[in-house]
């Protein structure tokens, strides 16, 4: 199959309020975020800060925020890729974060089913044709939320580094990727 990019139009997302949400957890301060910081060597679910991630040798100017599949309380990951999310404390925000969240995910999940029967049409097949192979797909798919900095804002944090970049160049491991885009933000 080829690779591509296209955009998704009617899809149903409030990209606006879903922006908005997003503004509200990178806003919290530094030592919230810390509460709810990826686990060193762990699963990649929870707060990733200013430049603790990169794909090369530049300082990637962006924080970042993982999630996934809400699994229920106690149930045991079936695979490596499975774990429980990590969320901020709802007292720190203005309440539903996680809710709105849980509903990003899950409509995230419901365009991607809709673009992989489409894909299946569009290469001639059955619209289920694709969909096999993702079958359980949702239970291991991880939902990135990115905040990224104007590069005076690493200049502050990391004087010595002059090798910036907002987000190293990287192949996504997934079958399909959807990125939400800001209003009149191009990029």
């Amino acid at each position: 199959m080829a690779e591509g990019v296209f955009y998704v139009t009617g899809h149903g997302i409030e990209t606006g309020a879903v922006v908005a949400r997003m503004a509200e957890l990178f806003a919290l301060s530094t030592e919230q975020k810390r509460a709810v910081a990826v686990a060193p060597g762990g699963f990649a679910r929870g707060y990733i800060g200013l430049g603790e991630e990169s794909g090369s040798d530049a300082l990637e100017v962006k924080e970042a925020f993982s999630y996934g599949f809400p699994m229920a309380e106690g149930q045991p990951p079936e695979n490596a890729m499975q774990g429980h999310n990590v969320w901020p404390d709802e007292a720190w925000m203005t309440g539903g974060f996680r809710a709105a969240m849980d509903s990003l995910y899950a409509a995230a999940c419901t365009v991607a089913d809709g673009l992989v029967r489409g894909l299946s049409l569009a290469h001639g097949h059955d619209e289920s044709w694709l969909s096999g192979y993702c079958r359980g797909g949702e239970t291991i798919s991880l939902m990135r939320l990115f905040h990224y900095f104007p590069y005076e804002k690493a200049r502050e944090r990391y004087p010595e580094r002059t090798d910036r970049i907002g987000s190293s160049a990287h192949t996504d491991w997934g079958f399909l990727t959807l990125i939400v885009q800001q209003d009149a933000v191009s990029g």
